[in-house]
């Protein structure tokens, strides 16, 4: 069975969070959004065994025609596409071609450019 994972981000630093029961609790409390921002673990890892959340920004490469293409972008849910995905041209995140992905931060900590 799969495990989701979720984090949150209070407007200063990121915190862990747990579930029980299919509540996430934040600080021993059921969440509540007052609390900050709340992530989704996309379930899968990157290339260093780090977990990949919506909001980090991995860098990855992309294979056109044998050539790899370095990009490096934020991770977030697509309601559209009804999947995590990333913001280059709003690429299925799954996708076959991305290679070796990297989450080099993320989109609160970091404050990073992905375009």
């Amino acid at each position: 069975m799969t495990r989701y994972n979720f984090r949150v981000w209070d407007g200063l630093r990121m915190h862990a969070t747990e579930k029980k029961n299919y509540v996430v609790f934040f600080e021993g409390y059921p969440w509540n959004p007052r609390y900050g921002i709340l992530m989704h673990s996309t379930g899968l890892r990157d290339k260093n065994n780090r977990e990949i959340f919506e909001g980090d920004v991995l860098r990855y490469s992309f294979y056109d025609d044998q050539t790899p293409l370095v990009y490096e972008s934020e991770v977030h849910w697509s309601s559209v596409r009804v999947a995590f995905v990333l913001d280059k041209d709003h690429q299925y995140f799954f996708d076959e071609m991305i290679k070796d992905p990297e989450v080099i931060g993320n989109i609160y900590e970091n404050q990073l450019t992905t375009h």
